[in-house]
């Protein structure tokens, strides 16, 4: 006698139980907050398809990394670029560290979605020492920056 049965049953119920919770999840967020994250995962998501990662989506602290570095500091201010307005040097305006900090979130909140719908993959908190190192750095250079603006 197999327990093939009851072992789907038991993946259906566990995936209707995840399901609910993600809905409940989904409208518990202010809207605002929904708006923000929403469009920041897509750009992330976009990212790994242009890119194609063999780990696809999944999100992981260099690959987190990889985008804060090539997508999202390397443009720098697009609002700014899409008025017209650069730097006096051609250069478009860098991002605030709080700005960087949105993109981060929005990336993890996706993580801890990916943790729930992904059995079997032991997947790491992607705000490791690589990520602190390199805010860190961010941080500095904007100080500077900032110092000898004025």
């Amino acid at each position: 006698m197999s327990n093939f049965p009851i072992q789907a049953a038991e993946a259906q119920k566990e995936t209707n139980i995840i399901n609910v919770i993600s809905q409940m999840k989904a409208l518990t967020r202010c809207a605002n907050t929904a708006k923000a994250y929403d469009n920041r995962r897509q750009k992330y998501l976009d990212y790994c398809a242009r890119i194609c990662h063999t780990s696809s989506a999944l999100v992981t602290e260099t690959k987190l990394l990889d985008f804060l570095q090539q997508d999202v500091v390397l443009f720098g201010n697009r609002q700014r670029a899409r008025r017209g307005k650069f730097r006096p040097n051609g250069s478009p305006y860098p991002l605030s560290p709080s700005s960087i900090d949105q993109y981060i979130k929005a990336v993890v909140d996706l993580h801890t979605d990916q943790k729930f719908f992904i059995v079997g993959i032991n997947l790491q908190d992607p705000r490791g020492t690589l990520l602190k190192l390199y805010l860190r750095s961010l941080r500095l250079q904007e100080a500077d920056r900032l110092r000898q603006s004025y």
